[in-house]
């Protein structure tokens, strides 16, 4: 992976300027801008979209960073945003930080704003690599990102975001999920809830996908079942939490 790092950047920055001269040096995602990507039209007469180095966190001199010290919980701040649950899930999965880069394929700030992200599509049961620039939503007249916020000028949290909002149709389609679901698109494992009946027992739901969209909002339209395992009293349910 060093190895990579290296050779990207010493072609970038061998190709950089020749590619600036023509004006094709930047990324942009034409794909996902503007009202489709806000997922609301009349919404986008209140936003400015501006590059990361642009933001107002960044001072004179500086740039963003894609990871800046380590990765953890306190990286995440949650913008005008109902995506609760994803900030949940991304905050959970910061406690370990190697399971968060593993959802970069981008390893660190891209000058052109270019950033690949892999996500498990778990109806489709297979990696999806998504491509996003990083043109930020910002609140109009300002440069103060008006969803997920940077932790100072640490990139990393914006973009994988961004990276759900395109992957699930737009930022709209955010708001509202579930904590589980977050989880098993960043890490492709499977996920369970432990649920407590009135008699005091446990029983275990396996997650599984429902109805027939299978793009945007419909790949994270889920439902829990009960397994076929017996139930657990309160010591069983604790070795199961000891086990984990």
């Amino acid at each position: 992976p060093c190895i990579g790092v290296y050779i990207g950047r010493a072609y970038w920055g061998f190709l950089g300027r020749f590619y600036k001269m023509l004006g094709c040096y930047y990324y942009t995602d034409r794909s996902f801008q503007g009202s489709k990507a806000i997922g609301l039209t009349a919404a986008t007469n209140d936003v400015d979209w501006v590059r990361a180095n642009e933001l107002s966190v960044v001072m004179e001199g500086q740039r963003m960073q894609l990871f800046e010290g380590k990765i953890e919980p306190a990286d995440l701040c949650q913008g005008h945003l109902g995506d609760c649950w994803l900030v949940a899930a991304m905050a959970s999965l910061a406690e370990h930080p190697g399971a968060v880069r593993n959802c970069f394929l981008t390893t660190e700030y891209s000058d052109r704003g270019k950033y690949m992200i892999r996500l498990w599509d778990g109806r489709a049961d297979k990696w999806e690599i998504i491509t996003v620039d990083d043109y930020i939503p910002v609140k109009k007249g300002t440069k103060q990102a008006i969803y997920m916020r940077p932790n100072g000028r640490e990139l990393w949290a914006v973009i994988l975001e961004k990276a759900f909002a395109k992957f699930c149709g737009s930022y709209l389609n955010l708001d509202g999920g579930c904590t589980a679901w977050a989880l098993h698109a960043m890490t492709g494992n499977y996920v369970l809830q432990l649920a407590k009946s009135a008699e005091a027992r446990w029983t275990r739901k396996n997650m599984y996908f429902q109805g027939g969209d299978v793009c945007g909002q419909g790949r994270r339209s889920i439902a829990f079942e009960p397994a076929r395992e017996r139930e657990l009293d309160e010591e069983g349910f604790f070795d199961v939490l000891l086990q984990y």
